[in-house]
């Protein structure tokens, strides 16, 4: 499961659960488009957000994605 917090750590949305035979990035765009549009119907606005992940979040898909709706991927190179 995915969730995004604001900077206090209070949860403000999350993904469904996602079967432990996949790594964290299975179907991650997906996830996460799901999680924005429903913060934008709350009317929470995410671009400017800055967001931290793991370095196993860093595939080029989620981070082209980060681009396109003006999120700030703080995320570390995966070796």
């Amino acid at each position: 499961m995915l969730i995004l917090t604001d900077s206090r750590g209070i949860p403000l949305t999350c993904s469904g659960p996602v079967e432990g035979n996949h790594n964290e990035a299975f179907n991650l765009v997906s996830a996460v488009q799901k999680m924005i549009a429903g913060l934008g119907s709350s009317e929470i606005r995410t671009d400017g957000l800055f967001l931290n992940a793991d370095p196993g979040f860093g595939t080029e898909g989620f981070r082209g994605y980060c681009s396109e709706v003006e999120i700030i991927g703080n995320i570390d190179q995966n070796k």
